[in-house]
């Protein structure tokens, strides 16, 4: 449960669990070094009864103001290995099969262009299934925007920057499970950049993920 719990806030103990069986030990030496990474889990505050038990009220300030800079709002994200499809379960995106060379390809692009085209990450009926959930699809941009308000009084909407119609969907109870879902299927891509960075000792930083 606290494992879950700890993936659900993007903490990397999925990818780390991935790439130990990956290496395939033999059983008695992969119970030994599960126990390993679990006690490193531990250590690093991973399962820590206040984190796990935050809320998102109290941790999210004012939306579109300075409160809300740099600030952990609190959003789940669905784990990415098991398939979750049972009634009041957390919207989710099929699975996705991120092999070793995968990582690494995807990796140096991030490192050396600062993004990376990923085709095929989610699967026809996810993207349908998300146009169905955030009201794309014949309408308009300003179209969806007035349509999701009518659902969700609390959505903020406006145009910040030339030719575009942003939506602020952060803590919204209607569509933000459904816009966060599809970063579950990036959430390896993203740890093992991160994890690289870090142990070079590089600033990291992440704008945004197009989907």
């Amino acid at each position: 449960e606290d494992f879950w719990a700890a993936a659900q806030r993007l903490r990397p103990v999925e990818l780390q669990l991935e790439e130990l069986h990956a290496l395939k030990l033999p059983k008695a030496q992969l119970k030994e070094k599960e126990d390993q990474l679990a006690s490193k889990w531990k250590e690093k505050g991973y399962f820590d009864e206040q984190f796990l038990a935050l809320d998102r009220a109290t941790v999210f300030g004012r939306r579109l103001t300075s409160d809300a800079q740099g600030v952990d709002i609190g959003v789940l994200v669905p784990p990415y290995l098991p398939l979750f499809k049972g009634p009041g379960s957390m919207p989710s995106t099929s699975p996705v099969a991120w092999s070793k060379e995968m990582l690494e390809t995807g990796e140096k692009a991030l490192e050396s262009w600062g993004c990376v085209l990923l085709r095929g990450l989610l699967t026809a009926d996810d993207v349908k299934a998300l146009r169905q959930a955030l009201g794309l699809g014949e309408r308009r941009a300003a179209e969806v925007g007035l349509w999701q308000q009518q659902q969700d009084p609390n959505v903020a909407m406006g145009r910040y920057t030339f030719g575009r119609l942003h939506l602020l969907l952060r803590g919204s109870p209607r569509y933000e499970m459904d816009a966060v879902a599809p970063h579950a299927s990036l959430a390896p891509l993203v740890h093992k950049h991160f994890e690289i960075q870090d142990l070079a000792g590089n600033p990291i930083f992440l704008s945004e993920a197009q989907l």
